[in-house]
């Protein structure tokens, strides 16, 4: 069959664990053979790290919409970059994407999910995941990690608990409306939660054509 990058994101609110779980499923793969690329958003190339960094650790205070856009910005740059790695096969794993945009800045930030969907349409550069998770946790567990919590900019929001349900609903609506969501409970086991993963995720790639024997 033929391939052409598998393409394979992370979405959640804060303190989901959607974090580790990238990095659990990233480096499992490479442990089996396979062709794997790590990245993040906001972030992932040099121009997009400099605005993440703007975004989540600069004390200047952003309106929404600014914010919106920045972040739209820094996708456009790691968009770029990401869609030559599909053309040579690789298998990218990514910790948040555009569906993040559309739930913190669509919804908590109360811009609207399809305004920031036009803003985003040139910045995805025609790309789409082909698999999503979705982490979901409870609010006693999202309390529980909470506590004793460093955090950064956009966290300060986010941390509310009127916002954690906010954007538990906004990601729901948002799933509801893609083929290629898989909702997880996140209130296990964390290596619960990695094997889960992990079988979507190897039998997905079967799927596609690849082999965890070749590189």
């Amino acid at each position: 069959m033929t391939k052409k990058g598998f393409f394979i994101t992370f979405e959640g609110g804060d303190r989901s664990g959607k974090s580790t779980q990238a990095k659990y499923l990233a480096d499992k793969l490479l442990k089996l053979k396979y062709d794997i690329v790590k990245t993040r958003e906001p972030g992932g190339t040099s121009l997009a790290e400099e605005q993440r960094n703007i975004l989540l650790h600069s004390n200047t205070k952003f309106d929404a919409l600014t914010e919106a856009y920045i972040f739209a910005s820094a996708r456009s740059s790691h968009t770029e970059y990401l869609n030559e790695l599909m053309k040579e096969n690789k298998i990218i794993v990514c910790d948040r994407f555009v569906h993040s945009s559309l739930a913190y800045q669509g919804v908590m930030r109360g811009l609207g999910i399809e305004f920031v969907k036009e803003i985003n349409e040139k910045a995805l550069r025609g790309l789409n995941p082909d698999l999503t998770f979705l982490i979901e946790i409870s609010e006693e567990e999202f309390l529980k990690r909470t506590n004793n919590s460093e955090i950064d900019r956009i966290e300060q929001d986010s941390m509310k608990l009127e916002n954690f349900h906010k954007l538990n609903d906004a990601y729901r609506k948002i799933a509801e409306l893609e083929n290629n969501f898989i909702i997880i409970n996140g209130d296990g086991e964390e290596n619960d939660i990695h094997e889960e993963i992990l079988e979507i995720t190897l039998n997905k790639l079967e799927e596609k054509g690849y082999s965890k024997t070749l590189k």
